[in-house]
């Protein structure tokens, strides 16, 4: 999915996202993962020195598990929000340019952002 295809359907679930908070550029699914790239958004980035995990970022990682959702048939068209987290891990400061890796199991999320690299920054495992 596209910039603009990710944000169309969040708009189409209820859920509109302003300019620095959409960091999403592209998610690409397949069966039980998805892999996305995130850019910290230009309105955002005269504010990422003081963040070590910029909000956005995080932000994107998490609006990423919409790949999870249209890919497994169970968008309801009700909007979804992260209630819960069982452990979070930062290795590293975030980038300007990071990936996400998701995976789902056993009714919970599992994300990784990982640097342009492939080495692992932050990790969330158990997000409910």
């Amino acid at each position: 999915m596209s910039k603009a295809e990710c944000y169309e359907a969040f708009d189409s679930l209820g859920i509109t996202y302003g300019p620095s908070h959409q960091a999403l550029d592209a998610v690409y699914a397949g069966s039980g993962e998805v892999l996305a790239k995130l850019t910290l958004p230009p309105s955002a980035r005269e504010e990422k020195e003081p963040f070590f995990l910029h909000p956005s970022m995080l932000d994107a990682a998490l609006q990423a598990s919409i790949g999870l959702v249209l890919s497994d048939g169970s968008a309801s068209g009700r909007p979804f929000l992260p209630f819960a987290l069982r452990d979070m891990q930062v290795f590293s400061a975030c980038r300007e340019t990071m990936w996400a890796v998701l995976s789902s199991a056993d009714g919970a999320y599992h994300i990784e952002l990982c640097d342009e690299n492939g080495e692992v920054c932050v990790r969330l495992t158990g997000l409910c």
